[in-house]
């Protein structure tokens, strides 16, 4: 007999679903045993499959819920953790306000309101000079060095400023000023002050001039570009000039300062005060400073200024005004 072929066992096999059941014949033939056989192989091969394939998508759809639920479980415990902490702050800070209270202090401040609240130092040093030569050799040099602290309501202000000027014959130019001011604001737009200040002028003829005064002022302008205020107040002053005899007088004074920003770098300033001794009016000074300022940089800047010193009773070989202008680099020391 001939053996079936492959193609023919394939369509054997499909045809198996519809094949009836062995007969004794079909037994005692080996080919339709084989095929039978064979066919019940398939089929349990195609069940163990499917169930596997079932079985693994089962796992993945477990193993995915069982993701987003841990994802949540994390989520909730997080956001607990972060309630449990702001709680455990507030009660401590309700804890400190209420021992403070019970203790008479008031309300505890906050660490870091306080910090901003602190007090700091910035500074400013400012280098000009210049120098000439042909008809007439000479030089001249310039400085001006400021510290200022604020914080709420209050500002104190260093100043130490000196000129020096010479030709090869001339002294032209020699004075040293320094001046230390303190101001508190007593409300928005009144203040109270007191300032110290020492200067030597060799042109003026004042070897030692050291002045104290106080005062009261008001602000008639105070925004972010504009500050400018006034204030009156007694003053003392002593002096010891060249070719006098030394003098000290208590004084009225009234100043005024002005400063004004045109834009974010450009800024415009003037400040002047008028000392006049109570015992004889017509012995007063008068000084004054104007300039600009525009910045080159972050840290640097350019200043452009003048100042005009005015006094009544000078030596007989000495001039009343001694003025002086100049161009010089601010470095900030913030």
């Amino acid at each position: 007999m001939k053996k079936p072929t492959i193609l023919t066992i394939l369509v054997l096999i499909t045809l198996a679903g519809v094949t009836k059941p062995l007969t004794a014949q079909d037994e005692a033939d080996p080919y339709q045993a084989a095929i039978q056989s064979e066919n019940r192989r398939l089929r349990e091969e195609n069940f163990k499959l499917r169930q596997k394939i079932a079985n693994e998508e089962l796992e993945k759809r477990i193993a995915k819920k069982h993701t987003k639920a841990q994802a949540t479980v994390t989520n909730e415990e997080e956001l607990i953790a972060d309630r449990s902490q702001e709680a455990d702050r507030d009660a401590n800070k309700l804890y400190a306000e209420h021992f403070a209270a019970s203790q008479g202090v008031g309300k505890v401040p906050d660490i870091a309101e306080e910090d901003s609240k602190k007090a700091k130092w910035s500074g400013q040093l400012a280098l000009g000079g210049n120098a000439t030569g042909g008809n007439v050799d000479g030089y001249r040099v310039n400085t001006d060095a400021r510290l200022i602290r604020k914080n709420d309501g209050h500002r104190t202000t260093l100043t130490a400023n000196g000129d020096y000027a010479e030709t090869e014959t001339t002294t032209t130019a020699q004075q040293f000023n320094t001046n230390a001011e303190d101001r508190h604001d007593l409300s928005k737009k009144s203040f109270a002050k007191a300032d110290l200040g020492y200067l030597h002028n060799d042109l003026l003829g004042i070897k030692h001039q050291t002045r104290a005064a106080l005062g009261a002022g008001y602000y008639f302008a105070k925004t972010e570009k504009t500050e400018w205020t006034v204030d009156a107040g007694p003053a003392y002053v002593y002096e010891n000039r060249e070719n006098l005899e030394s003098s000290h007088s208590a004084n009225a004074r009234l100043g005024h300062e002005i400063k004004h920003s045109i834009t974010d770098d450009l800024r415009l300033f003037q400040n002047g005060e008028v000392l006049t001794a109570l015992t004889n009016i017509d012995e007063w000074r008068y000084n004054t400073e104007a300039g600009i300022e525009t910045d080159i940089s972050d840290h640097m800047s350019l200043r452009l200024s003048g100042r005009n010193r005015f006094q009544s009773e000078v030596a007989e070989d000495r001039e009343n005004n001694d003025f002086s202008i100049g161009a010089s680099l601010v470095f900030k020391l913030d």
